[in-house]
């Protein structure tokens, strides 16, 4: 089996040349957004309810416009002649991945970061000189805002995948996908859960029996007591998919599938 071929150095020159080819529509993308957040971030101000509207402004120019742009990390495959030149590109398949990978994910955190703290240092200072008040700045300094990128990174995962797979229209089809798999997993997972536990259950309600089972063994009131170990176990099963099955599972594919076009 051919080992990985991994060059720190032409990984690096790799990442340089795709952020520049995304620099123009990031800055005109950008920058219209940019002229939004301060006209609305003024609003906010003059109205004093803008207490945590950069919070919520950034987290929907992280996931919305994240997604957005991962969808359109392979745009070279949606044609053969780019495809073509994208497979003379003098770099390891390997690296290939890795730079529209880390572009796509930390690459874009880092990217919308910054320049969000710049927009939002400018719309405040306007704010101030104008109307005598600003709004909250938004930084990242707790746990919660970890997790809310760790979630982000997640999802990222599965759209990456998508545009990968799909190429064209790949944004649609990874959003159809991604909810058609959810939706399939409650399914399943009811559906197990019904057969494991048959006959426990009337309806949504645990049944006479088990009832009075509880009733026996001194459970009364409130029966999450009785329920909670297969709360944990499920509750733990979850995480495990979420924060590691699912998103390897979602690279993966995307490597293996964006192989194919090499062959």
């Amino acid at each position: 089996m051919r080992k990985p071929e991994l060059s720190f150095s032409r990984l690096l020159r790799l990442l340089w040349m795709d952020a520049r080819f995304w620099t123009r529509p990031l800055a005109i993308g950008g920058g219209a957004l940019a002229l939004g957040v301060i006209a609305l971030s003024f609003l906010a101000a003059f109205r004093r309810g803008g207490d945590g509207f950069h919070a919520g402004m950034y987290a929907w120019i992280m996931g919305l416009g994240g997604l957005i742009f991962t969808s359109r990390a392979f745009l070279e495959l949606r044609h053969p002649l780019s495809t073509q030149h994208y497979l003379l590109i003098p770099a390891s398949f390997e690296e290939k991945f890795l730079s529209r990978y880390l572009l796509s994910s930390l690459g874009y955190l880092v990217a919308s970061y910054v320049g969000y703290l710049v927009v939002q240092l400018i719309s405040e200072g306007l704010n101030e000189l104008i109307l005598g008040r600003s709004n909250p700045l938004f930084f990242f300094g707790s746990l919660h805002h970890l997790q809310v990128v760790a979630v982000y990174l997640a999802f990222q995962s599965l759209f990456f995948a998508g545009a990968v797979y799909f190429r064209k229209y790949s944004l649609i089809k990874t959003c159809l996908s991604v909810m058609a798999l959810f939706f399939l997993l409650m399914i399943l997972g009811y559906v197990a859960f019904r057969l494991m536990f048959l006959g426990y259950f009337d309806g949504m309600q645990p049944s006479e029996a088990v009832m009075l089972t509880f009733a026996r063994m001194g459970v009364t009131g409130d029966l999450t007591v009785a329920y909670y170990p297969l709360k944990a176990w499920t509750e733990w099963a979850a995480r495990i998919f979420f924060w590691g099955a699912m998103p390897l599972s979602a690279l993966a594919f995307a490597y293996f599938r964006l192989r194919e076009t090499e062959v």
